[in-house]
């Protein structure tokens, strides 16, 4: 969400053949290929601040999670919950948590697909592997 904040830099280019479909008596019989390659840096002056408010409100998003989770232990602590409750509460961290563990093996598993063939950079794959996720080797 921060990198609506960050400069970028788009490239695109294309290559093609044409061949003219006009029977003009053996003249012009000839391809034509055609090229064009772009590269143009864009920074973001202003949107209207639908993209700092999204940084705020995910910010905010998070913290509202934190607070739940404390108010749990501190709810369990003062005996207010019943240890029925608060198993039913580890599972749903635990399902979250297991549900966030899934999107990122399967996102790293398309890099890892994308990436043997060429299709996709290696480095990404790498990356996403050094930045700390350990997968294990039984689901």
């Amino acid at each position: 969400m921060r990198g609506g904040f960050l400069p970028r830099i788009d490239a695109t280019g294309g290559k093609g053949k044409e061949k003219p479909d006009q029977p003009s008596a053996g003249i012009n019989d000839k391809d034509y290929t055609r090229k064009g390659y772009t590269v143009s840096p864009n920074q973001m002056l202003f949107d209207g601040l639908p993209t700092y408010n999204e940084v705020k409100r995910a910010g905010r998003a998070r913290l509202v999670r934190l607070f739940r989770v404390s108010r749990c232990l501190r709810e369990y602590r003062a005996g207010v919950f019943t240890p029925i409750s608060m198993s039913c509460a580890i599972a749903t961290v635990s399902i979250c948590r297991s549900r966030n563990y899934i999107q990122h093996r399967i996102a790293f598993e398309q890099l890892k697909r994308r990436a043997e063939p060429g299709v996709g950079r290696r480095v990404d794959v790498e990356s996403r592997s050094w930045y700390g996720w350990r997968w294990p080797t039984s689901t």
